[in-house]
């Protein structure tokens, strides 16, 4: 259970919103914080348990986890429009987690060095 507030600021656009429980604030480029009220808990919170959860992920929201997680770079050779939901231990090698992503059938993976790239 979540409880109390959090206050976010962003300097560069003298912009600060308080987020209460089950809210999350997004930050874009040239815009103001906007604050989503019914943010999807399981999934933003994951990080503290250890885990990846993906409910309906697009393939780019999966990898840019992955990316930031493991450091590596991603390229995209195809245009993937599968869902992913799924719910991974962080412990898990990217090795490991890229293989169960594949079993969908609906994305493949080469892996060079620190380097990613999708397939179809």
């Amino acid at each position: 259970m979540l409880e109390g507030s959090v206050k976010v600021l962003r300097q560069a656009q003298d912009d600060k919103a308080i987020l209460k429980p089950g809210e999350q604030a997004i930050a874009m480029a040239d815009t103001k914080l906007k604050v989503e009220k019914n943010a999807d808990l399981k999934e933003v919170m994951s990080w503290k348990d250890g885990k990846f959860y993906f409910d309906g992920a697009d393939i780019k929201t999966v990898m840019r986890q992955l990316a930031r997680w493991y450091d590596v770079e991603v390229d995209y050779k195809a245009s993937i429009n599968y869902s992913f939901v799924a719910k991974i231990s962080r412990d898990v090698p990217v090795s490991e987690l890229l293989k169960l992503l594949e079993l969908t059938e609906g994305v493949h993976f080469k892996v060079e060095g620190k380097k990613i790239t999708v397939m179809k």
